[in-house]
């Protein structure tokens, strides 16, 4: 069982990575899926907006990167690049964020279903943006807190310094 584990724990670094490129890959093919319906397609930006809004990065892929990422960094002992793959997760899930936002604001001009269906509609694309801005401060503030406790002298090397208790 031992064995099991340990090849887990070696997994979860390259699964982490991985997972990172499909995020990555999943941004990029919404982008020019994005582009092309408008350029070529000629379906107009604020149909466009509104079709895709909210959808630049899946809910479910993007929680499977996330429970990589703290695999990563939670489970002892840390990955070796954990903070790095943390931060590039986060970024990816940022600008994720800020593409639905954009989307979400263009999706509302010249929207039907009146006053109502707009509303309703922002407020479902907000709700997708606030997820992933929250998983994007978190991943940073759990790279700031875990690097700062590991970066701290142990309490015998602070007593080592010549000062009297």
């Amino acid at each position: 069982m031992n064995t099991v584990l340990e090849r887990m724990r070696q997994a979860r670094e390259p699964f982490a990575w991985v997972m990172l490129i499909v995020s990555v890959g999943f941004v990029a093919v919404f982008a020019s899926d994005f582009g092309w319906s408008v350029l070529h397609e000629h379906s107009g930006l604020f149909e466009t907006s509104r079709r895709l809004s909210g959808s630049s990065l899946g809910i479910s892929a993007l929680a499977v990167t996330v429970a990589a990422v703290l695999l990563c960094r939670l489970v002892s002992p840390v990955t070796s690049h954990a903070r790095l793959i943390g931060k590039l997760v986060a970024a990816v899930t940022c600008l994720s964020a800020v593409i639905d936002l954009v989307l979400a604001v263009l999706a509302t001009v010249h929207a039907p279903g009146g006053a109502f269906g707009v509303i309703v509609g922002l407020v479902g694309d907000l709700l997708v943006v606030a997820v992933k801005a929250a998983v994007a401060v978190a991943l940073v503030v759990l790279s700031r807190a875990r690097d700062e406790d590991q970066g701290a002298p142990p309490a015998a090397e602070q007593h080592r310094s010549g000062t009297p208790d």
